[in-house]
């Protein structure tokens, strides 16, 4: 529809069930409060006809009104906001202000339409894949330059919201697992929907339903750490009262290990979920064998609610505004305008990740190889052990159970395959928050050979600047003892991850002596305040160097230990 068809409201219907649709007035979303209140009277002055038909709806964000950098200081402390309600008393002669329910008794409807899913324009430039985006933005500005942009932009669409899903798998994981707890408690609502704590599970995944975490754009979404947190604590309060009703209150207090293999995140492959009274483990086979999630229940948190660091096309921006002055202007500028960064340097940590973070993923390094490149990510992986597919079988032991992992493949050396076998085999006990990993690494190749392995586990704890919450090893003294901490730890055999907020400690056991690689995940994302780093984890990698003949087998332990401060 034309700018002009927009100046009023339609009806929609879904199988003849109706609704009102009021198109809410671009122009202004962009004047209201960016520009004099002039503007505006005079857009509507441009508008107003004499038979009181002609309906212009705002409807915004109200953080436009002091939340936004800027908006403050500009809506009261500058007097738009005074201005702008004056303006329109000024003008109350001619312009009528209406609520909705009014508009709908005094004005009738233009017609009936039909829209496609969508959302607004910015959103669904923001859903579409990185590299789309600078081929969007570029046919975008090639519009502008031939005179074409504001008449056509109407037909310039982006990409579907739910490609955010695609866009960032933890944005997936988490939307999955609210699916997951919708479908469990489906299953009980005959028989226990009237259940006070059934109620009470139900508003736990409402909760969780928020949509902020989901999605990114210019503001922090998915990449926000506490918003992610958030909702998975709703989800996993919601699992505790799900375990209970599942079972009766007797099974519920005994010892349990569960066991489910479904496709749990839609990507066309089976996941391996483990659980027991106090934790959630989420296995996914072909992606390295991996742990992707780990739930404490009685914390309510998602111990590997990690980020992978990726490429945003607004990352350029970053890059070319490193030599622009950022100073502010005279006008207060569009949120989305805005090219501000909280602190100096950020373009030199734009780092990206050619795999997704998540925990026991199987490493082989390349001598000479530097904490440093590792953690930037800046390193030649000489095994074929991550993002690959694993075998795997689930077995019964003593009071719980195992999952067993492994996968024949190879590590590089002099351009040369060397066959190579690594098995891991992780138990979970009942009801302990507690998981032995034992690792078996097998030379298959005629040649003796020294391997460099470790295990990359990595823990999502929040803030990584925050005095209460550190790294321990014993034995050892650290000048820097920060999660965001970056550093080595030669020839031991434990690591402590400390958080006096929530009130747990994070034990890493190894039964050989070997060396603790430990630094942090930082992202740079895009806010409404700007560019920010974000503090999303910790890595912690234990490693280890040793020879094997052929037929040779060098194996380890590694025992995580959650534990209650």
């Amino acid at each position: 529809l034309k700018d002009e068809e927009l100046l009023g409201y339609y009806i929609t219907e879904e199988e003849g069930a109706t609704a009102y649709l009021f198109p809410i007035s671009e122009t202004l979303r962009y004047t209201i409060p960016f520009q004099p209140p002039e503007k505006t009277i005079e857009y509507l002055q441009s508008l107003a006809t004499v038979d009181e038909e002609t309906l212009i709806i705002f409807a915004d964000d109200g953080e436009k009104f002091g939340i936004w950098p800027g908006t403050y200081e500009h809506c009261y402390d500058n007097g738009w906001l005074e201005s702008f309600f004056q303006a329109l008393e000024a003008n109350s002669d001619w312009i009528n202000i209406l609520h909705f329910s009014e508009a709908l008794e005094k004005i009738k409807p233009l017609g009936r339409i039909y829209l496609p899913t969508s959302s607004y324009r910015e959103m669904m430039e923001w859903a579409m894949p990185t590299k789309a985006i600078y081929d969007y933005e570029t046919f975008e500005e090639k519009l502008k330059q031939c005179d074409l942009y504001h008449k056509y932009k109407v037909f310039v669409r982006g990409g579907f919201w739910r490609n955010f899903m695609a866009k960032y798998p933890e944005a997936n994981n988490m939307h999955k697992k609210m699916l997951y707890i919708s479908n469990r408690l489906a299953k009980l609502e005959k028989r226990k929907g009237s259940d006070d704590n059934y109620k009470q599970a139900q508003d736990h995944l409402w909760a969780g339903q928020c949509n902020c975490p989901y999605w990114h754009g210019v503001f922090g979404g998915v990449y926000l750490n506490h918003l992610r947190y958030a909702t998975y604590h709703e989800f996993i309060q919601a699992e505790r009262i799900l375990d209970k009703l599942e079972r009766n209150p007797a099974a519920y207090e005994k010892d349990w290990v569960d066991c489910k293999i479904f496709d749990y995140n839609g990507d066309g492959f089976a996941e391996v979920v483990l659980c027991n009274k106090t934790m959630n483990l989420y296995f996914a086979p072909e992606m390295g064998g991996s742990l992707f999630e780990l739930d404490l229940k009685p914390k309510g948190i998602n111990l590997l609610d990690t980020m992978t660091r990726r490429g945003e096309s607004y990352h350029q921006k970053l890059k070319e505004a490193k030599n622009q002055n950022n100073s502010r202007e005279e006008h207060i500028a569009s949120i989305h305008d805005v090219v501000v960064s909280k602190e100096e340097g950020l373009e030199k940590l734009l780092f990206y990740d050619w795999y997704q973070r998540t925990s026991f993923l199987d490493h082989f390094l390349q001598e000479g190889i530097s904490l440093e490149e590792f953690a930037q990510c800046r390193y030649t992986e000489e095994g074929d052990f991550i993002n690959t597919r694993y075998e795997y079988t689930i077995e019964k032991i003593d009071k719980g159970l195992n999952i067993r992992l492994w996968r024949n493949g190879q590590v590089w050396r002099k351009g040369k395959a060397v066959p190579l076998r690594l098995e891991k085999i992780i138990s979970l006990i009942n009801s302990k928050a507690e998981l032995k990993v034992t690792y078996r690494v097998k030379n298959l190749d005629k040649n003796t050979h020294t391997f460099w392995f470790g295990t990359e586990l990595d823990f999502a704890l929040l803030a990584g600047d925050a005095e209460d919450r550190y790294y321990v090893f014993p034995g050892h003294n650290l000048k820097d003892s920060r999660l965001r901490s970056i550093g080595e730890i030669i020839n031991s055999k434990e690591a402590k991850l400390k958080d006096e907020w929530l009130k747990l400690c994070i034990s890493i056991k190894l039964d050989k002596p070997g060396n603790f690689w430990r630094f942090p995940i930082e992202t740079i994302s895009q806010s409404e305040g700007g560019f920010e780093r974000v503090y999303q984890s910790s890595v912690v990698f234990p490693n280890w160097k040793f020879q094997l003949e052929c037929e040779d087998m060098w194996e380890s332990t590694v025992l995580l230990i959650i534990e209650d401060l």
